[in-house]
């Protein structure tokens, strides 16, 4: 009767274990990675204590811009248009299936320019210039029989530079590249695909991540950088300086900070993943550690499960 009950036991939770289990599934039609629904639990026991984490579900990626119904849309179209940077002091773009470009005009205009895409649309609203896009895997823009994605290219107004101006970037599905920018604030949020940046000077720096990756270097962060990931990869380096915080449910992140790490108060959180601070490792069973330097700055890392390398000034990464 026990090795009945033991058997039956055993079976039970092998089926609790493959319903917990994270499912990718990919798109044959566009190759992109969808992550379905999870809500999943971590329970590490030791002698001490149970430690129970929560992490938050990952949702379907959704790779289908939001048009609004009240504004024009381009369909099926090749966009070269422009606007003047007088009538908005922020811009946010919403992108889905393109390869895009971002960089600064030479003029107080912002410049958008596109090969074919699907549906393009541009509204100004509160003061901030909405642009909507999403391309297309279509055989025109095959190459060596196979598709490739729609090439995007927006110049911000030069203006934003003298007048602070905002950026939000939301890629859906897709590549983005970002050039040489100047802002007051930059947040991005990427749901699938890859997003590049070289040369970035913000007060405030926010990225949100589901899937992909994201690389940065020659950043300039004055006041407030913010990184959250549920899972991929994201390295980047630069001058971060105030204040630096990063919440990691799981993946992979690196920093290497040019500034030194006496200028940083350092709190480090780790649950089932790893952290490494200045090579001070930190790992598992809820590791927690506060560091003191009395300096300007302040780093704060939270990772559930994944890992975080960050490095400063004068140490390789």
């Amino acid at each position: 009767m026990g090795k009945i009950l033991k058997i039956f036991l055993a079976v039970v939770i092998c089926i609790l274990g493959v319903s917990l289990a994270r499912e990718v599934v990919t798109d044959s039609d566009t190759q992109i990675p969808v992550i379905s629904d999870l809500l999943w639990s971590i329970h590490l026991n030791t002698e001490e204590k149970e430690v129970s984490i929560d992490a938050e579900p990952f949702y379907e990626i959704e790779d289908t811009p939001l048009f609004r119904e009240d504004e024009a849309v381009l369909e099926n179209q090749v966009v070269s248009l422009s606007y003047e940077g007088d009538s908005f002091t922020s811009v946010s773009l919403q992108i889905s299936q393109v390869n895009l470009a971002v960089g600064m005009a030479s003029e107080n205009t912002l410049y958008a320019e596109t090969e074919e895409v699907s549906r393009y649309q541009a509204y100004v609203e509160e003061e901030t210039l909405y642009i909507v896009i999403e391309g297309t895997l279509s055989a025109q823009n095959a190459v060596q029989g196979e598709s490739v994605l729609p090439q995007v290219t927006i110049l911000l107004p030069s203006g934003f530079a003298l007048t602070e101006g905002e950026m939000e970037l939301e890629v859906l599905a897709g590549n983005a590249v970002l050039q040489n920018l100047t802002l007051s604030a930059l947040e991005i949020t990427l749901n699938a695909g890859a997003i590049s940046i070289d040369g970035l000077s913000t007060g405030q720096f926010a990225v949100t991540m589901l899937a992909g990756s994201v690389t940065g270097q020659n950043l300039t962060v004055a006041e407030s950088a913010l990184f959250t990931m549920s899972a991929g990869s994201m390295s980047l380096t630069g001058d971060l300086s105030t204040e630096v915080a990063a919440e990691v449910t799981a993946g992979n992140l690196s920093l290497s900070l040019e500034q030194p790490y006496e200028s940083y108060d350092c709190e480090v959180t780790c649950a089932a993943g790893s952290v490494t601070v200045a090579g001070e490792a930190y790992s598992g069973l809820t590791a927690s550690e506060t560091i003191r330097h009395g300096g300007a700055n302040t780093l704060t890392v939270n990772c559930s499960v994944g890992v975080v390398d960050v490095e400063f000034a004068g140490e390789e990464l």
